[in-house]
């Protein structure tokens, strides 16, 4: 198995198994895909979701994600590492359009402008 596959595969598990504890009702893998990697559900409100396991991402890859979310028209956010954190950053959000979401190992969510 290919490293970098194998090393994304795992982040994405993680991201799925943090969302859950933090009470997502439903998270769903999209294995081999190609934008986005999850779709979560809670509260009755879907979820788009794009990991990346490395700390800098492509500027690119925020604006694939917000289009995304603005033509499925609900939230759509990117997970990436942040040091031995996850960080979530919304890229598009129908009722709160501009804030990013820090999420601590405590499992609280913190809201970045």
């Amino acid at each position: 198995m290919n490293s970098r596959y194998a090393k994304g595969r795992r982040f994405e598990w993680r991201v799925k198994d943090f969302l859950l504890r933090v009470g997502f009702q439903i998270v769903i893998r999209s294995a081999g895909s190609k934008q986005i990697d999850l779709v979560a559900i809670r509260n009755g409100v879907p979820v788009l979701i794009e990991c990346k396991s490395e700390e800098n991402v492509n500027k690119k890859v925020y604006e694939e994600v917000r289009k995304m979310g603005e033509e499925c028209k609900t939230e759509a956010w990117v997970a990436k590492k942040k040091g031995k954190k996850i960080q979530f950053v919304v890229c598009y959000a129908p009722r709160h359009p501009c804030m990013a979401v820090k999420v601590l190992p405590s499992k609280s969510f913190q809201l970045i402008s």
